[in-house]
């Protein structure tokens, strides 16, 4: 009976915690240590919204891949997902951008954005009609989806160094309610400096 509960609560936990959302992340070489960036790619699942819209597994997903990180500079890119109702989503332009690292008190907000050629996609799904109150109709829908990737580089001048253990690429739309982020952890033989 016990392990019944335990198991029924760690399920709910789970469930609480994808619901809520999450930082997705991947673990790499420390790239200023091995003087290259590994492959890596990052993404960001929305298996709810896939779901409540009955769209196909994989369709609505964002995505980091770390492209250049040197002294110099850091390079990113990111693909972002949008539909035909929500078209404003894809635009990099409405998002406030920012690199974090190790420091709370540290973040890089200068990127430069170069888009890409956007790929589309037309999906069968269904549309939720609020109809006021809690009262929802649920009509059959042709999705357009635009992927919508961009490179986005930064200067990196000190930044993130060799004893830098993880990278954040924070997208935050304020307007609509987006956040996405994504993390890369760094093994590194370099150990931390103090903070303080």
């Amino acid at each position: 009976m016990h392990h019944r509960r335990a198991v029924s609560l760690v399920v709910l936990a789970a469930a609480v915690l994808v619901a809520c959302g999450r930082t997705t992340y991947v673990r790499i070489r420390h790239p200023l240590q091995v003087g290259q960036v590994d492959p890596n790619s990052v993404p960001f699942e929305h298996t709810r919204e896939e779901r409540r819209r009955r769209l196909p597994p994989g369709t609505l997903v964002d995505e980091a891949q770390l492209l250049v990180l040197n002294p110099e500079q850091i390079c990113v890119r990111v693909t972002v997902w949008s539909t035909d109702l929500e078209p404003q989503r894809s635009d990099f332009r409405g998002y406030r951008i920012a690199l974090l690292n190790d420091r709370s008190d540290l973040e890089n907000t200068s990127a430069q954005i170069q888009l890409e050629q956007p790929r589309v996609g037309q999906y069968q799904g269904i549309r939720r009609v609020y109809r006021g109150g809690y009262r929802t109709t649920a009509t059959s829908h042709t999705y357009t989806v635009t992927q919508q990737p961009a490179v986005l580089c930064f200067p990196n001048q000190g930044f993130v160094t060799p004893s830098t253990t993880h990278l954040t690429l924070e997208l935050e739309d304020a307007g609509a309610g987006n956040r996405i982020n994504f993390e890369w952890d760094f093994d590194s033989s370099v150990a931390a400096p103090p903070q303080g």
